[in-house]
């Protein structure tokens, strides 16, 4: 009888120990699948943001006031290296970077997080396909 309970509690551990492995395998897929996600999501964002620095440098280009352009094109260094800062370092990198400068600048921090949801609602109105909607009334 101890045998036959033995057998089952070493069974049941077995078991426990194979659950347990496979959902730690999940997790760390999972995490695996969201980090490429998100790599592919920071590429898209910094395409975005590289297009505002072009768009900006342009504008500096054909704008009538020379003060004006040259303070555009100061923008749109800072654009460039934020780019090239956002392309070079690892996601969670940015993120640690991002909580810290809202941290010391929370007006900058709320100007820029504007300034990124008004390119990620341009991206998302270019990108999206609209389709026709057609409502069709029986016949009667």
């Amino acid at each position: 009888m101890k045998l036959v309970k033995e057998d089952i509690i070493d069974k049941a551990a077995d078991t426990g120990r194979k659950v347990v492995r496979q959902a730690a395998d999940a997790v760390e897929n999972g995490k695996e699948r969201a980090k490429v996600s998100l790599e592919e999501k920071k590429g898209e964002a910094v395409a975005q943001v590289q297009d505002l620095d072009q768009a900006l440098r342009h504008t500096a280009r054909e704008v009538d006031n020379p003060g004006l352009g040259r303070q555009i094109e100061r923008l749109a260094d800072g654009i460039e290296k934020f780019a090239n800062t956002l392309e070079s370092t690892e996601l969670e990198q940015v993120v640690l970077d991002s909580e810290r400068m809202a941290r010391q600048s929370p007006a900058l921090f709320m100007a820029g997080s504007f300034a990124v949801g008004m390119m990620v609602a341009r991206f998302l109105r270019a990108s999206s396909r609209r389709t026709p909607t057609f409502t069709v009334d029986p016949i009667r």
